[in-house]
Parts: structure tokens; C-alpha cells; sequence
């Protein structure tokens, strides 16, 4: 069977309101396969369930947490996947793994172990902050991770947590190198320092893809506007231009929004950043509904924002959802 027809039937289950281990299974099963329009299905399919259903995703925390916490010099693969997948919209039932087993991942050797973990806890936070009291020791240290999106997760589970002892140290962090963290930096500052008054708006990966391009851009545009750009969507172009024009007094900023579910890979990185040599620009950025290829790599004047980032600062800025979906 066309896979573009299979997904098409899974995606009908999934709107039909069946919620499943063994549908998640499937939708797994298919994620690898080269049609384009079956991979989007099968983002929308995992994500609506993820939002709805997060615990299908993990058979048995007890297990998953067994091998993050292995002693062996690699973690497994489904380990790490499933995992950063759980992040996205935590069961509750992971509530009762904070303390020691959260806890501890704080202090993993894998970069996206440590991520997740904070988003876990920052989730948590942001829903029932009574949950992860006591976590903001170990997540102070993270603030001078040397990942900039790790430090970038600490600093939205501590706003959550509103907590003043690391207040100086975010402030610190609205001077790094990364966006993301600038970012989020600027919101939990604003976060601790008004006591969280302003009510959050919070989005969830299958937010960006229920966008049609046009709106995606938008909402990028919108959200470079609320963090202070003057910001302009372009006309429709093929890929290797820019969809966004954003500018901060003589800072200029083209930014690509690429909004679907393959990951991003160095040529398409390499076409936007071509733009450095022929627009007057200070910099460029690369904003993707889904992630990056490992060999893609940011420099000072190329910036990667992927998904699961983008959904922390549209939250952190309050970018309404109900305008784009």
C-alpha cells in the first residue's frame, strides 16, 4: 500500500478518536518512510495524540528511566527518542519520577537528556507548580550549561517557578550568543520580577503544524514583533529566500520559516545563510516546525530555531493561538 494512503488511514483512526499504544506503534513505524506528504500526516497524527493521550507513548516509565539512567556509555537510541518525544506533553504520571530520577537527569552526559529533562520539570511548573517544588537547585546549575538551549530550558522551568535566588544569573543570559535563550531569558526575568501575573498562552508542537505556511510565517513574524522587530512577511518565494524581514533600529534580521515535518539539513541552512552575501543583513535565521539534521550547525551570524523552541518562546511571549489555527 502507497504509504501516503496508509497514512491517510491512521491519521482517519486518530481523528475518529482512537487512542492506542498499538496506533502510536504504527504512526512510529511510518515516521522513516521518503514521502513527504505521508511524514506531515504522521507528524499531525502523533502530535494530536501526544496532546491528548501522553502517556501511550511511554508503556512503562519504570523501564524508560532504567535506561536513561544506564550506566553504559551510550543511551539507547528509542530511549533518547522517546524521551524527548514525552517532552513535548508530559503525562502526569511522570510527576511521581522527579525526585530522584528527573532530578538526576539533570546531570546527564547527553545534551538532549539534559534538555528534555528541564522541559519536563518547566511543563510541570507551568501546570502545577506544587509538583516540582525543591527542583530549582538543580536546575540553577544549568543556567551555565555549555548547550545554549539547555540553559535556554533551565531559565523557562525557573520563570515557572519564579524563583529570585537565579534572577541575576537569567538577567546574565539575556546577553548570550542564542536567541532562544536571549529570549527566554527576557520573559523569565519579566516572568519573576511581576510574580507571573499575565495569564500564559501555551503551544504545543501540533499547534505549528495545524498552520498553513502563510500563517506559520505570520506567526513567526508576530513573534519577532512582540520581542521588539519591526517585522515584515515577504511575497511568496521557493526556498533558499527569506519570509521574514525584521529589523530593531540598524539591526536587520532575514529570517526562513520552514514549516513542516522533515528535519532541516545543511543545504537548505546553507542556501538561507547565502543570503549574508547579497542582502544587507546582520544576520539570518533558520526557524523550522520540526528540527535539524545533526550535521547542521549554527555560527554567529546563522541562528537555528527548531520546533520544540519555537513553541517555548511563542508560550514565553504569550503569541495568541487561536489567530493561527
Amino acid at each position: 500500500m502507497n504509504d501516503k494512503y496508509r497514512a491517510e488511514e491512521l491519521l482517519e483512526r486518530v481523528e475518529n478518536g482512537e487512542r492506542s499504544r498499538e496506533l502510536v506503534e504504527e504512526l512510529n513505524n511510518l515516521r522513516d518512510t521518503e514521502n513527504d506528504d505521508a511524514r506531515d500526516l504522521i507528524a499531525i497524527g502523533l502530535y494530536t495524540i501526544l496532546a491528548e493521550e501522553p502517556h501511550l507513548f511511554v508503556r512503562n516509565p519504570d523501564d524508560l528511566f532504567d535506561d536513561l539512567h544506564s550506566t553504559d556509555e551510550v543511551t539507547p537510541t528509542s530511549a533518547r527518542i522517546t524521551f524527548s518525544w514525552v517532552a513535548e506533553n508530559p503525562p502526569d504520571k511522570l510527576t511521581e519520577y522527579i525526585d530522584p530520577e528527573l532530578l538526576e537527569l539533570l546531570n546527564h552526559r547527553d545534551d538532549l537528556i539534559r534538555g528534555s529533562a528541564c522541559r519536563i520539570l518547566a511543563h510541570f511548573a507551568g501546570t502545577d507548580v506544587n509538583t516540582v517544588e525543591g527542583t530549582a537547585v538543580g536546575l540553577r546549575h544549568l543556567l551555565k550549561d555549555e548547550n545554549t538551549v539547555v540553559q535556554g530550558h533551565a531559565c523557562l522551568a525557573l520563570g515557572h517557578l519564579e524563583d529570585e535566588t537565579a534572577l541575576q544569573q537569567i538577567k546574565q543570559l539575556q546577553l548570550s550568543d542564542s536567541q532562544y535563550t536571549r529570549a527566554v531569558a527576557e520573559w523569565a526575568t519579566e516572568k519573576i520580577q511581576t510574580s507571573g501575573k499575565r495569564e500564559s498562552i501555551r503551544w504545543k508542537h501540533k499547534d505549528l503544524f495545524e498552520c498553513e505556511p502563510v500563517e506559520f510565517e505570520q506567526v513567526v513574524a508576530a513573534l519577532w514583533s512582540e520581542m521588539g522587530y519591526s517585522t515584515k512577511v515577504t511575497q511568496r518565494v521557493k526556498d533558499g529566500g527569506y519570509d521574514v524581514d525584521a529589523r530593531n533600529g540598524d539591526e536587520r534580521i532575514l529570517i526562513q520559516a520552514k514549516r513542516h515535518q522533515n528535519r532541516v539539513g545543511v543545504k537548505a541552512v546553507r542556501e538561507t545563510a547565502g543570503l549574508l552575501e547579497i542582502e544587507d543583513a546582520d544576520r539570518v535565521v533558520v526557524v523550522t516546525s520540526s528540527s535539524f539534521t545533526n550535521t547542521v550547525e549554527k555560527t554567529g551570524r546563522i541562528e537555528l530555531l527548531d520546533g520544540k523552541q519555537l513553541c517555548d518562546l511563542l508560550t514565553a511571549h504569550n503569541i495568541p493561538r487561536d489567530e493561527y489555527s
